[in-house]
């Protein structure tokens, strides 16, 4: 049988990720995509789809097991109204991941904008300040965005950029979970190889 720190190396190239959400999974489906077959080459993304019900009991359970989680608001709904504001939809979800996961295993993407800018992030934060308490940073996707994620050719631009930083959250969000995996199951002292790299993309 494998020992504990075999386990773990096999483990090492893998990223468990939950994106929850109050929405159903077809609207972020783009996003799944992205994660588990685009960004990276070295490592494989597990993307779990964790559905916020009313009652949560689901997501309270099942929301703590994965390496990093993205919490996922479209503005089909109408209002941007993720937290810290009225009837504002994840505020005590917001802060359960981040108490379970940590800040930098956390973050949140809100989808389907007429703008995604800079200024506009800037104002959402400030008017909603949970999300940069709580997140580790906050992404916004336009429905021009997601047209060019889709599309056949290279991303470029400030949206290549939003995916790049996405991509930068998840590592450090891995290495974070690789380190509370690794006080369950201390590694042997023989010098492990140097994992590929992700950053060439």
């Amino acid at each position: 049988m494998p020992s504990p720190s075999c386990l773990l190396q096999g483990l090492s190239k893998e990223v468990s990720l939950a994106i929850c959400s109050r929405d159903s999974e077809e609207n972020y489906r783009w996003l799944q995509d992205h994660l588990e077959n685009k960004m990276f080459h070295h490592t494989k993304v597990v993307v779990h789809p964790v559905y916020i019900s009313n009652n949560a009991n689901e997501f309270y359970k099942v929301a703590p097991r994965h390496d990093f989680a993205i919490l996922y608001h479209t503005k089909k709904r109408g209002r941007v109204n993720v937290t810290n504001v009225t009837d504002s939809l994840y505020d005590q979800e917001l802060r359960y991941l981040h108490d379970k996961l940590g800040k930098k295993s956390v973050v949140v993407v809100i989808d389907d904008l007429e703008e995604s800018g800079d200024h506009d992030k800037n104002r959402i934060q400030s008017a909603q300040e949970d999300l940069h308490k709580y997140a580790c940073n906050l992404f916004l996707f336009s429905t021009t965005d997601k047209n060019h994620i889709n599309g056949q050719r290279r991303v470029q631009g400030g949206v290549a950029d939003k995916l790049k930083a996405l991509k930068k959250e998840i590592k450090t969000g891995r290495r974070k979970a690789k380190r509370r995996k690794s006080t369950k199951f201390p590694p042997n002292r023989k010098t492990r190889p140097a994992e590929p790299s992700d950053d060439h993309q």
